[in-house]
C-alpha cells in the first residue's frame, strides 16, 4: 500500500476512534487519487478525489478535518442543492460555511479558517495569521456563528449558526450578487481568491436524473442514520454542543419521511440494543474494508409488534415488515418479540411471544384473527397497560393503514409504520415518530 493510501486509512481509523460520527460516514466514501485536481474534490455521487501533492501538505489533524468536511457534504445532501440554485459560486460558499462552522466551532477540529470575506482587500481575513496557510484555509463563521463580508468599507454580518446551506445562501445571495456585478473580476469562493484563502476542496457537481437523485438521497440518508446509531453506541452520553446534538435536526428532516422506511425502522431498533465495544479484538468486517473497527458485544432486545387487522394492509407488506423486524432483531444475542393483532380492541387470544427457538413462526399468521371492523389505535396502550410484559417494552411498533382516531393514546416509546395506501394525516399532528412504506413496483 502506498504511503498516501496508508495515511488515508490511518486517518479513517483515527476518525472512528476520536470522532465516531464522522468516521462512520468517511468509511462509506469512495476516495481515490486524481492528479488533475489541485486539492480535494467531491462530485454529484459523493465520490471523493484528492491531489497527491495537496495531501502531502496536510498535517494529520488537518486531514481529519478535510475528510470530515467531505463526509458532511455527502450526508447533508448538498449535491441536491446545486441544480436548484442560480449562482453556484455562492452556493459553494454557503455549503462550506455550514459545514466548517460545525467542524471548527462545535467539534473543535483543526484547520485554519477565514471568518471574514474582505472584498475591498480581495481576500479573506484569518483569526490567527501565524497559523494561516492560504493553500489549506477555508471559510467559516467565527466562534459566535457570524460571517462578515467587507465591501466598500461596510461590514455585512450574516448569522450562520444552526442554519442550513440554503438559508445561508439566501442571505449571501443579495449581498454577493450585487458585488459580483460591480467587481472587476469574477469571484470564486471555492477556488482561487486573489490574496485570500484558496479553500481545500472543489465541488464538481454534475446533473442527476430525478430517479438518480432520489437514489442518492436515500443512500446518504441511511448513512446519516447509521452514523447517528454508531455514535450513540460508541459514546451515548456525549453532548456534542451546548444546544444538544447538532446533527439531530438533519436526521429529523429525512425522517419525515424521505428515506426508505426500512432505514427508519433499523435506526429505532438498533438504538435499543445496548452495545459494548472491545478494541482488543477487531470486527470481522475490518478485514474487508481495511479499517480497524472494534468488535461489537450485543445484549438482549425485546419489542412489541402490533398489527392493524382492520384496514388495507396486504400480505406482502406484512411479510416485508416482519422480515425487516426479524432481520434487525437477529443482531441481538437474545430476542423477544411480542406480537399483537388489533382493530378497536386487541385480540388477547393471539397475544404471543417469539424467541430464537420459534422465530420462524412469527411469519405464520395466527388462526381466527378477530376484527371488529373499526380502528382505534389507543386500544393497544390500554391492553398493554393491563397486560404488562417488561421484557418486551423497549419499543412498541405499529403496522397500520393510519386511518385511526384523532389524538391517539400511545406509549412514549412507539414507532408507527404506515402501509403504502394508508394515511399519515393523524400522525403529522402528533409527536409520535412515523414513516410510510413506499408503494411496491410489481
Amino acid at each position: 500500500m502506498k504511503n498516501q493510501e496508508l495515511r488515508l486509512e490511518i486517518a479513517k481509523t483515527m476518525l472512528l476512534m476520536r470522532f465516531p460520527f464522522f468516521g462512520y460516514i468517511v468509511s462509506r466514501l469512495n476516495i481515490s487519487k486524481n492528479d488533475k485536481i489541485d486539492t480535494f474534490a467531491i462530485n454529484e455521487r459523493c465520490d471523493v478525489f484528492y491531489s497527491p501533492k495537496f495531501l502531502d501538505k496536510l498535517s494529520d489533524s488537518n486531514l481529519l478535518t478535510v475528510l470530515a468536511h467531505e463526509a458532511l457534504h455527502a450526508v447533508f445532501m448538498h449535491f441536491t442543492h446545486f441544480s436548484k440554485t442560480i449562482d453556484l459560486d455562492i452556493m459553494n460558499l454557503a455549503c462550506d460555511i455550514e459545514i466548517n462552522d460545525i467542524l471548527v466551532n462545535i467539534e473543535n477540529m483543526n484547520m485554519p479558517m477565514a471568518s471574514v470575506l474582505d472584498i475591498d482587500g480581495s481576500g479573506g481575513k484569518i483569526p490567527n495569521e501565524n497559523q494561516a496557510d492560504d493553500e489549506i484555509c477555508g471559510f467559516a463563521p467565527n466562534k459566535e456563528g457570524n460571517f462578515v463580508i467587507i465591501y466598500k468599507q461596510k461590514n455585512y454580518i450574516i448569522k450562520c449558526r444552526d442554519k442550513s446551506s440554503i438559508e445561508i445562501y439566501d442571505e449571501l445571495y443579495d449581498i454577493l450578487q450585487k458585488i459580483k456585478k460591480e467587481h472587476a473580476y469574477q469571484l470564486s469562493f471555492s477556488g482561487n481568491m486573489k490574496g485570500g484563502p484558496r479553500g481545500f476542496d472543489e465541488h464538481q457537481i454534475g446533473e442527476l436524473s430525478k430517479s438518480e437523485q432520489a437514489e442518492e438521497e436515500n443512500r446518504w440518508g441511511e448513512v446519516l442514520i447509521g452514523a447517528d446509531v454508531y455514535q450513540d453506541s460508541v459514546n451515548p452520553k456525549k453532548t456534542r454542543s451546548p444546544n444538544g446534538c447538532w446533527y439531530k435536526r438533519y436526521i429529523d428532516k429525512i425522517l419525515k419521511p424521505q428515506v426508505d422506511w426500512r432505514a427508519v425502522l433499523r435506526k429505532y431498533l438498533i438504538e435499543l440494543i445496548p452495545f459494548n465495544y472491545s478494541y482488543n479484538v477487531p470486527a470481522r468486517k475490518s478485514y474487508a474494508i481495511n479499517i480497524y473497527e472494534p468488535k461489537i458485544l450485543r445484549k438482549p432486545l425485546g419489542i412489541t409488534v402490533c398489527i392493524d387487522v382492520s384496514g388495507s394492509i396486504g400480505t406482502k407488506e406484512l411479510q416485508e415488515f416482519l422480515s425487516e423486524v426479524v432481520g434487525i432483531a437477529k443482531t441481538s444475542n437474545e430476542i423477544s418479540i411480542r406480537r399483537l393483532y388489533w382493530s378497536t380492541v386487541v385480540d388477547d387470544k393471539n397475544d404471543e411471544v417469539f424467541t430464537r427457538k420459534n422465530l420462524r413462526q412469527l411469519f405464520t399468521p395466527s388462526k381466527n384473527i378477530h376484527t371488529t371492523g373499526g380502528t382505534t389505535i389507543s386500544c393497544v396502550k390500554e391492553y398493554l397497560d393491563r397486560h404488562r410484559d417488561r421484557k418486551n417494552e423497549n419499543l412498541v411498533i405499529y403496522l397500520t393503514d393510519g386511518y385511526v382516531e384523532n389524538k391517539p393514546q400511545m406509549h412514549k416509546k412507539s414507532l408507527v409504520i404506515i402501509s403504502p395506501n394508508g394515511s399519515d394525516e393523524i400522525f403529522k399532528k402528533t409527536k409520535i415518530p412515523f414513516v410510510k412504506m413506499k408503494k411496491r413496483r410489481d
